[in-house]
């Protein structure tokens, strides 16, 4: 009591097959897959309530700095194969929520939106930064607090190994084993259902090779840390 203290909570609300063990209220339904996917999230909401209330119970929560974020979001056919969350990059697989709750001696006086495309590897730094403490050597991310945009790149290679990057209000998407490339403007089409890559061959090909070259070194720091880990 009395002491810093660090928690996660990490719920297994929203993992198929969508059945959250110790029942509790459907609002969404239990008819399909989605409909039990969303009411587990609901649920895990519920759970999350109860512990913060629990925190605002015993005067914790207005000295506690409250990070929620997804690791991944959930994919139920919106695009030709793609179900549940590690086979592509579209939308509906890296999409998630992220929210920053300062306590009341940090807060603003409004909700913010920032602006900038994320990461979750930049939570830790943003933490870190928002509790004044030096980001350690290695960190892959970076701090949020600084409102600048930079592209955001992910990986899938469950079964195919593809590639994707966002910049802006455009996305490439890249499948290795097909060599074949998909560009989507997301303010004009969010669902990625059109692809433009035919108008911008020279779009396409600069975040091709700035994915490959991400790809690559990403390569060679996992083969590092692993060595380094190993020599342990």
């Amino acid at each position: 009591p009395g002491q810093p203290f660090f928690a996660v909570y990490a719920p297994i609300a929203g993992h198929h097959p969508y059945e959250l063990p110790g029942g509790g209220p459907s609002p969404f339904g239990k008819e399909t897959d989605k409909q039990r996917y969303l009411s587990d999230l609901y649920r895990g909401d519920l759970a999350l309530g109860r512990l913060l209330a629990r925190l605002r119970q015993d005067g914790i929560l207005e000295r506690t700095l409250v990070v929620v974020d997804g690791d991944h979001g959930e994919a139920f056919l919106q695009h030709p194969g793609n179900i549940a969350h590690s086979l592509h990059v579209y939308e509906e697989n890296v999409h998630v929520p992220l929210y920053v709750v300062l306590p009341a001696r940090l807060a603003p006086e409004r909700q913010l939106v920032a602006p900038q495309l994320a990461s979750l590897t930049d939570v830790a730094p943003t933490i870190l930064d928002l509790l004044g403490v030096e980001l350690p050597r290695g960190f892959r991310g970076r701090s949020l607090l600084a409102p600048l945009s930079r592209p955001q790149r992910f990986f899938a290679d469950h079964a195919r190994t593809r590639l994707g990057l966002r910049h802006g209000r455009y996305k490439l998407l890249v499948e290795r084993e097909s060599n074949t490339a998909l560009l989507f403007d997301l303010r004009r089409d969010p669902d990625e259902q059109r692809d433009i890559s035919a108008r911008h061959p020279e779009r396409v090909r600069r975040y091709r090779r700035d994915l490959e070259r991400w790809a690559r070194a990403q390569r060679r720091w996992l083969e590092t840390a692993g060595t380094s880990l190993a020599k342990r």
